[in-house]
């Protein structure tokens, strides 16, 4: 049941993103795991954890649809769930960021490793 004013396709479709960005992230850890001790460890873990809270700042957006009270925590006013989730997808999307440029950066030392080796 979705709150009046809100939209079920929004919903359903925020509870798709919102399961795929929890399954992306547990295949980031799981992956940052095998590649323990390489440059792309803590890159993977970096993706795991922007992707999951980007998860936590959608379902901001997906609590706030469902129950219809968007102030969820008082102390940042009568939007607090609308900037609950620009916080969990702005630094969530950092993180990614983040991550991704330490690949890009660590190609130097992969392609230097494929030299001497």
């Amino acid at each position: 049941r979705v709150a009046q004013g809100g939209s079920p396709e929004v919903f359903v479709t925020l509870m798709v993103e919102i399961t795929l960005l929890v399954v992306t992230a547990i295949v980031s850890f799981l992956v940052s795991r095998i590649f323990k001790g390489t440059a792309f460890h803590g890159a993977l873990y970096l993706i795991g954890w922007g992707v999951l809270l980007y998860g936590i700042g959608d379902s901001h957006i997906l609590a706030w649809m469902y129950t219809g009270k968007e102030s969820v925590y008082p102390a940042l006013g009568p939007a607090s769930s609308s900037i609950a989730h620009a916080f969990g997808v702005g630094l969530g999307f950092i993180l990614v960021v983040l991550g991704l440029y330490k690949i890009a950066s660590s190609r130097r030392s992969v392609t230097s490793n494929e030299q001497i080796g």
